[in-house]
């Protein structure tokens, strides 16, 4: 199936080392990229966006501004709640890089907090649960308030729509990008 119109989707992997390298989490750290992500980017390549996974352990804010001026749609930040401060750090930096950026996020934070997440970042919107199938009706243009499992701003308020039903059928979801990594 083939978009109306392909958007361009840029999801960031937040820099993880520095959060936990002084921590006794420092040896349990995620040291392989996020599976989540590879997820997302699988579902969004299946429906013919264009999709590049930006690895925040491999490059820095000057890379990250360059990247963003090539014009993406979306920038989505998956994030734990240990990562908090540095979503709210790039989710800044994006929006001064480039106002009109939609900025979706994902993760276990968002999907647990979903209000304070939106009210702490200057993220745009965020995905609560599952987000394989909710990513699809957001960048494929459905109205928010139709997308089931999504909370977003509209107006300087915050709306938390109900939540998306488990995906039963794992066959329906597409294998994930791997490939988009720079191992």
């Amino acid at each position: 199936m083939t978009p109306l119109k392909m958007k361009k989707v840029l999801l960031v992997n937040l820099p993880f080392e520095k959060v936990y390298e002084k921590t006794n989490m420092k040896g349990v750290a995620p040291s392989t990229p996020p599976l989540g992500l590879a997820c997302i980017a699988g579902s969004l390549l299946r429906e013919g966006h264009e999709v590049k996974i930006f690895d925040f352990n491999l490059y820095g804010e000057r890379e990250f501004a360059r990247e963003l001026k090539k014009g993406w749609d979306f920038v989505g930040i998956s994030f734990v709640t240990a990562l908090m401060g540095e979503a709210k750090r790039i989710s800044r930096l994006a929006k001064e890089i480039d106002k009109d950026i939609t900025i979706i996020c994902g993760g276990p934070h968002p999907s647990s907090f979903p209000e304070s997440s939106l009210k702490e970042t200057s993220v745009d919107i965020a995905v609560v649960g599952e987000g394989d199938f909710t990513i699809i009706e957001i960048v494929g243009g459905k109205k928010l308030e139709k997308i089931k499992g999504v909370a977003y701003k509209k107006n300087s308020k915050i709306y938390v729509n109900k939540r998306r039903e488990y995906i039963e059928n794992l066959d329906e979801l597409p294998f994930p990008a791997l490939h988009l990594y720079e191992i």
